[in-house]
C-alpha cells in the first residue's frame, strides 16, 4: 500500500512533518486491509434482519470500523491540539458501474477510501474545498 508515501508527499506540500502522523498513516492501512477482507457472504450474514444495512449488535466485530463512513482517525489514535491538523477517513462500499448507490457492504465488490488532512482539529469532516488537503482518494477491490 502506497498510503505512507503519498502522506509523506502531501505533508511535506503543506509544511508538516510526516512522522508526526506514522501513527495515523498506519491506522488507516490497517483500517483498508480489513475491511478489504469483508465479503458480501460476510456482510449479508451481519447485516440480516437489519433494515439499517449495519451490523446487528454485536456482529460487526472486527469490521465495524467499515460501517462508520467518516473515521476521525487522529482522534484514535493521536489526538492534536488546536489549530492543529488532524486526518480523517471515509470509507463506503461502492459498485463499479454506478449506475445505482450501493445500499450496503452487502452490494458491490468495491468500496472507496478517502483520507485527508483536516483544517484544523475544530473542522474535522471539512471539505477540500474549505481547506483540507487530500492525502488519497482510491477504490479498492474487497475480497469476494
Amino acid at each position: 500500500m502506497r498510503l505512507p508515501e503519498f502522506l509523506r508527499q502531501v505533508s511535506a506540500g503543506i509544511g508538516l512533518d510526516p512522522a508526526r502522523y506514522q501513527k495515523e498513516s498506519q491506522f488507516v492501512v490497517d483500517a483498508v486491509k480489513t475491511c478489504a477482507q469483508l465479503t458480501v457472504s460476510m456482510a449479508v450474514g451481519m447485516e440480516a434482519g437489519n433494515p439499517t444495512g449495519m451490523p446487528r449488535q454485536g456482529d460487526g466485530g472486527r469490521y465495524s470500523l467499515c460501517y462508520q463512513g467518516a473515521v476521525l482517525v487522529s482522534r484514535n489514535v493521536s489526538p492534536r491540539g488546536p489549530g492543529e491538523r488532524e486526518i480523517t477517513l471515509l470509507i463506503t462500499p461502492t459498485v463499479r458501474d454506478f449506475k445505482t448507490p450501493p445500499k450496503s457492504w452487502t452490494d458491490g465488490d468495491q468500496f472507496s477510501v478517502i483520507v485527508f488532512y483536516t483544517l484544523d482539529a475544530e473542522h474535522p469532516l471539512n471539505s477540500a474545498g474549505q481547506g483540507a488537503n487530500m492525502i488519497v482518494s482510491a477504490k479498492i477491490d474487497r475480497a469476494k
